[in-house]
């Protein structure tokens, strides 16, 4: 396995109380959140101290998805492009089985799968090698295969450790939504909302543009929110996902993760 960091934080159970009482669990950010940093291994340790390495140039192998005409003159230089015919970036894969989830993650046929089991209520992010970033655009595919219909996925970046970041996420169900995490409390930036632009039972391309306090988000190459945030201004971006109970599922498929940065 790549040596790569992984975190986990732990919902606990009064997020579980909260759903079962009939609490919308599409909104991460009602969720409480222990700030606690571990390696996805039966062996718990408070913190992770092995940094992502930052990734090399490459050509890809797959012609990049083109930018959304909102932000295409930017013209901002690739840093990554994964099609994930090999596993070059370091991202996670082989199985898990410990106290809080269960499951696999693997690279086949162009895609990065990922099919997960909660033991308890987690929220989990996999990260690239990738360095840390100040302005960007981050895009990627993803479609859910199968899983509990509250599960969401998506886009983890300006991660500053235990500090905070922020989360991009969709559901199955038509839904988007963008939280900050600040010092172990969630912060609702954008209360979870259906929209058209999100298809169901096919791959949806997800995106943020980030330069400076600005943030654009994009479904499908077609803006859906923007907003103005300077709480945190630099950090790593990574894959996450959210499973709100014990016994929850969640099976997706990634490809065509992207990152254009300046400098």
């Amino acid at each position: 396995m790549s040596t790569i960091k992984q975190s986990i934080r732990f919902l606990p159970l009064l997020a579980l109380a909260s759903a079962l009482s009939g609490a919308s669990l599409a909104c991460t950010a009602n969720i409480p959140v222990i700030g606690r940093t571990i390696t996805p291994s039966p062996t718990i340790t408070p913190t992770v101290t092995n940094t992502p390495t930052a990734t090399r140039t490459f050509t890809p192998t797959k012609t990049p998805t083109p930018l959304p005409t909102a932000v295409a003159a930017l013209d901002w230089p690739i840093l990554m492009y994964d099609t994930f015919d090999n596993n070059r970036y370091g991202w996670r894969t082989g199985s898990l089985n410990d106290a809080w989830l269960k499951g696999t993650f693997s690279i086949s046929q162009g895609k990065y799968q990922i099919a997960l089991t909660a033991q308890q209520p987690v929220f989990y992010t996999i990260f690239p090698n990738l360095k840390p970033l100040t302005d960007f655009y981050l895009a990627v595919d993803v479609l859910k295969a199968s899983g509990s219909t509250d599960a969401n996925y998506g886009l983890y970046f300006r991660a500053a450790g235990l500090t905070g970041y922020y989360f991009f996420h969709n559901t199955n169900e038509k839904i988007y939504g963008v939280d900050l995490l600040l010092k172990d409390e969630w912060i609702s930036k954008k209360s979870p909302v259906a929209s058209g632009k999100i298809n169901y039972g096919r791959a949806n391309r997800i995106a943020v543009l980030v330069k400076g306090s600005r943030f654009v988000f994009y479904i499908n190459g077609e803006e859906i929110h923007s907003m103005t945030d300077a709480i945190l201004p630099r950090g790593q971006a990574a894959l996450a996902l959210t499973l709100f109970a014990a016994g929850d599922t969640v099976d997706i498929e990634v490809d065509n993760f992207e990152v254009r940065a300046l400098g």
